[in-house]
This record gives C-alpha cells, sequence and structure tokens, in this order.
C-alpha cells in the first residue's frame, strides 16, 4: 500500500510524526505532504489542535494556578473522547505491528506526556506558591467582618495578595503558520554575592616618619670606571672596582686604594669604620685617633689598627695582611697576631694567623703609593739641612744615609754646664741645629733619629750598675723654644743581643738605656709651622778621642708604632 493510499484512511498519522512536524523535526517535503492530508482528514486536524495546545502549553514558562491546570485536563479530557470515537475503527496495518510488539502507541505516549505535564504543573505550583511573586501583586482589600460591641477591636486581617494571570497566546493555524520550534530559556547567572564591605583606611599619622639620614663615610678622591671624584659614599654602599685603582678619603682625611676586581663594603658605628673585603685588594693609610677603630674583614679573619698603612688582600684561600707602617693585629677564629712594619701575615678561618715574616712591603703596595696613597704624615729631614750653630758640624762618615751626618765638634767637659756626666738641660752652649718643620695636622707626633756612637770602651764614666760600653751616645731636643729632653742615650738591646755602639741604628726615647729602642714623643703639635733644635749633650770631640755622636736622619711621624727603617728612606 502506498503512502498516498495511507494518507487517505483515519488516524494513519501517528503522534509522533505530528509532534515532529509541530517542532519542526520533520522533513520540509514530508511535512507539506502532511498539510495536505490534514486538510481533508478531520481526526488528523483534531490530533494536531490538541498536540499544538500541549507544545505551547511546553513551551510556555510555567505559571503557577488553576488555570494552568484546568488547561492541561482539558486537552487529557479530549484525547480521551477521540480515543473513544477510534475506538470502533477498523486497526491499521501500523496499530497492529505496535500490538504484537509490545511498543506503546502514541495515545499512550500523549497520556503518559499528558500526565507528567500535570504532575510538574501541581509541583510547580506548590514550590512557588511558598516563595514572593516574582512581580508586582495585585492588592484586593478585604472588609473586616463585623465585630461585637463588647470584644475589644481586632487588626484587621492583612489584604489577599493574587498574582496576575499570565496572558495567553493567541491561537495560531498550524496549517498556516509554520511549525512551532522549541524555545530555549535563557539561563540565569547564580546570583552575585554582594561585595564585601571595604576596610577602613587607617586614618594618616600626624606625626610624620623620619628615616635615619644615611651616614656618608667616605668621598672619591680619585676616581675610575662608573665613580667619578666628589662622589659619596654612604655606609652600606658597595663599592666594586672593575678597572683601575679607585682612591676613597675619609672624614678624618684617612684613604683608602681599591685595586681593579675589588668589592668592598663600608659601615659606620659611632666612630669606628669597618670596611667588609670581599674579594680583592686594599691599601689603607690610617690616621692616628685612639679613639677610632678602624677594621677590614674577609671571610678569613678581621685587621685591626690605629693608625698605620697597610694593605689587605683576599681570596678564596686566605687573605693576606702586609704592613707598610705602624702595626696592625690580624685575628681569626683561632688567635691572633701582631704584624708590624715590613712584615707580612696570613690568615685563614680554621687556623691562627701565620707567623709575620720580613718583606717589601712599599714595593708590594708600590700600586697603592702610584695612585696617591700617602703614608701617614711621616716626614723624613736629614739632620744636616738645619741650621748649625758651631761647634755643631757636618761630616762624612761610612754608612751614612745622608752623606754628612752632624756632630758636636767640642770636648763637653770643657763647658760651663758640665757636671760630670753631661751637660745641663735648656742651655745655650755646645752647638745645635735648628729645623723647621710644617705638621700638616694637629696631633701627637714622634721623633726618631739615625744615631751612630763610636764609643771605644774608654768608659769616661765608670759606674757599676752602667754596661761596659758607657761612652758618649745622646743629645737634647726642644720644639719651639720649649723643654729639652734627652733624644737617644741608647746602650744596649738585649733582646736583639746588639749594642748600641759603633754601628748605625734607629733610636728615639731617652729613657730607654736598656731595651729595644722606641720612638721620642713630642707630645700634641698643632697644624702648621714648628721649630725642633738638637743640641750636643755629652760629646767628647778631642785629637785623642773621637767619641761624639754622630745624627744622620730624623723621621717626625703619627704613628707611635711605626718603626723606621734604612730602605724607607731610601725610598
Amino acid at each position: 500500500m502506498t503512502w498516498e493510499e495511507e494518507s487517505r484512511m483515519c488516524g494513519q498519522w501517528g503522534q509522533d510524526q505530528i509532534l515532529d512536524h509541530l517542532q519542526g523535526r520533520l522533513p520540509e517535503a514530508e511535512s507539506d505532504r502532511f498539510r495536505a492530508h490534514a486538510a481533508a482528514c478531520a481526526d488528523c486536524r483534531s490530533s494536531v489542535d490538541e498536540l499544538s495546545a500541549i507544545v505551547r502549553l511546553a513551551d510556555a514558562p510555567i505559571q503557577p494556578g488553576r488555570a494552568a491546570e484546568e488547561s492541561v485536563l482539558a486537552v487529557i479530557r479530549r484525547e480521551a473522547a477521540r480515543r473513544s470515537r477510534g475506538a470502533t475503527k477498523p486497526p491499521t496495518r501500523r496499530s497492529r505491528l505496535r500490538r504484537r510488539t509490545g511498543a506503546p502507541t502514541p495515545a499512550s505516549m500523549a497520556w503518559i506526556f499528558a500526565a507528567a505535564a500535570v504532575f510538574v504543573v501541581a509541583l510547580v505550583s506548590a514550590i512557588l506558591s511558598s516563595s514572593p511573586a516574582p512581580r508586582p501583586p495585585v492588592v484586593r482589600a478585604m472588609p473586616p467582618p463585623p465585630m461585637p460591641v463588647e470584644d475589644p477591636p481586632r487588626p484587621a486581617p492583612e489584604p489577599r495578595v493574587v498574582p496576575p494571570e499570565p496572558p495567553r497566546p493567541a491561537p495560531v493555524d498550524p496549517l498556516i503558520a509554520p511549525p512551532v520550534k522549541p524555545r530555549r530559556e535563557p539561563e540565569t547567572p547564580p546570583p552575585t554575592p554582594p561585595a564585601p564591605a571595604p576596610e577602613p583606611k587607617p586614618k594618616p599619622s600626624t606625626v610624620p616618619e623620619t628615616k635615619p639620614a644615611a651616614v656618608e663615610i667616605a668621598q672619591v678622591v680619585r676616581g675610575t670606571g662608573r665613580f667619578s671624584a666628589g662622589d659619596r659614599i654612604l655606609a652600606g654602599d658597595t663599592v666594586q672596582c672593575t678597572t683601575g685603582v679607585l682612591l676613597l678619603e675619609t672624614s678624618d682625611k684617612s684613604q683608602i686604594a681599591i685595586k681593579a676586581g675589588t668589592t668592598l663594603t663600608g659601615d659606620a658605628q659611632g666612630a669606628s669604620l669597618t670596611f667588609r673585603l670581599t674579594e680583592g685588594e686594599v691599601a689603607c693609610s690610617v690616621k692616628t685617633r685612639p679613639e677610632r677603630r678602624f677594621v677590614v674583614m674577609s671571610t678569613h679573619g678581621t685587621v685591626t689598627v690605629k693608625g698605620t698603612i697597610f694593605g689587605v688582600r683576599a681570596t678564596s684561600v686566605g687573605t693576606v695582611v702586609t704592613v707598610a707602617k705602624g702595626r696592625v693585629e690580624a685575628r681569626t677564629e683561632v688567635g691572633t697576631q701582631d704584624v708590624g712594619s715590613g712584615e707580612r701575615s696570613s690568615m685563614s678561618r680554621s687556623t691562627s694567623p701565620g707567623r709575620p715574616e720580613t718583606v717589601n712591603a712599599d714595593r708590594l703596595l708600590s700600586w697603592a703609593y702610584d695612585a696617591g696613597l700617602p703614608s701617614p704624615g711621616t716626614m723624613w729631614i736629614v739632620a744636616g739641612s738645619g741650621d748649625l750653630q758651631a761647634p755643631m758640624t757636618r761630616v762624612r762618615a761610612s754608612g751614612s744615609l745622608s752623606g754628612e751626618p752632624i756632630f758636636a765638634a767640642v770636648d763637653s767637659r770643657t763647658l760651663p754646664t758640665w757636671n760630670g756626666r753631661y751637660l745641663a738641660s735648656n742651655q745655650k752652649e755646645g752647638g745645635w741645629a735648628t729645623i723647621t718643620v710644617d705638621i700638616p695636622e694637629t696631633g701627637t707626633w714622634y721623633l726618631w733619629g739615625r744615631f751612630f756612637n763610636p764609643a771605644t770602651g774608654s768608659q769616661l764614666w765608670k759606674a757599676e750598675t752602667e754596661p761596659k760600653d758607657n761612652d758618649p751616645n745622646s743629645f737634647y731636643v726642644g720644639v719651639d723654644g720649649g723643654r729639652e729632653v734627652v733624644f737617644g742615650n741608647h746602650k744596649v738591646d738585649p733582646e736583639a743581643k746588639v749594642s748600641g755602639y759603633r754601628r748605625w741604628y734607629w733610636g728615639g726615647d731617652g729613657s730607654i738605656e736598656v731595651g729595644r729602642p722606641g720612638a721620642l714623643s713630642l707630645g700634641t703639635l698643632a697644624k702648621g709651622r714648628h721649630t725642633i733644635r738638637i743640641r750636643n749633650r755629652d760629646a767628647v770631640e778631642t785629637s785623642a778621642l773621637h767619641l761624639a755622636p754622630r745624627l744622620d736622619v730624623l723621621c717626625l711621624t703619627p704613628d707611635r708604632d711605626y718603626r723606621p727603617r734604612d730602605e724607607d728612606f731610601r725610598k
């Protein structure tokens, strides 16, 4: 049987196909053939009307109320009536096939769908009836019931709220209008949680915050790389010298030479300065200030000074300290070691500093001198360069550094103030040399002299408590016309097992007759010009006795620990 023959039979179009047609899922050609069939078939048109109402009801937003329930029940009643009318009709081949296979018929599917719709509508009505209406309600005031006179007045009941019914869509002819396509409701985004209240901002303090000012520890004297003369170095700054030699100067005129490849960080605590040497080499010329500590630290130990010139070189293996003038303390975690002028010591973290060895410190630190690093105020003066008052005179002597040291060509025993051992102090006899010097800075200054005492063992002044050689060996010295003190007078150094006679030696403090020679303190000298007078004290110079002491070179220094050497003067 062809499709045209089946189409002329009532009920041959199933409800599944009609629903596909109404929802736009049926091919366009079959939809056109169904429209032609439904125009001539009253049963199919009735099915179209009923299923169209169900489709519109399914697509329309569900609204609670009795009207929606009545609409669904009306559809169910019409479907029941149609089924009763079609019960007398002979079964078709499709209906017989469904009975044999047990498949659900379109009518049973419509019943299931209708029952589900009624259940959903009732459930949604129950849920929405307990929640507030989304639209503004229509309020109808109800008059209160009459109340007895003798009863107290009762509050009026709350007005009844009746939600408005949604507008019903106009009927659409499914044979004329295009099939209704299912409409998707827009997804409602989840409610956005309220933004948290902003935290109250703290009120600005009425007292302004004051940051401590950075402490300047040095300025650049000679620049290199990215550093220029006049740049300030503050506490905590790390200086990296990549090329050449960088020269810094502290507030007290101490200077630090920094070699290429060196990293140095400075810090200040009160009057003390501390420099941490990470790698590389530095040379320091430190002014004498007893109240101030000057420290150079490395990963292997520390070097502490109060006034000297020294160098520190740090590598990954250890740290080497070289002292050109003065004295420093080298300290590690294990022990300490004093390092003096012309000495060098090595340090490592796990051992005590090495025993100092004698080196040519000036040669090792020549790179710093070439960059302008000065020694801490040390001055070298040739004794014969001053104004000489006879009988003080010059003489050629073997071993002299200057070539012509001075001596008093007189027999002091013949002079009026002779007391049997030496001439009286603060007098004007015996001859002297006057030397003018310019002191570069105010401070305590120390005087050294290079002496030669040509004793013959005559023991002019015999005493049981004195050494065998007790011949002339001293001078007087005074500054700016002040009190004279003994200069020289050294006899023997038991520790070094050397005598103060018949050899050149460096001495100064006349109170040290036996022991290691030391510098003579001139006291505090102000910056500027001063006059030093060196006078004969005990010379015995005759045609038979040549016992007058010789004075070759003077060394004036602010460094109490500095010990001059012949090579220092030659440099």
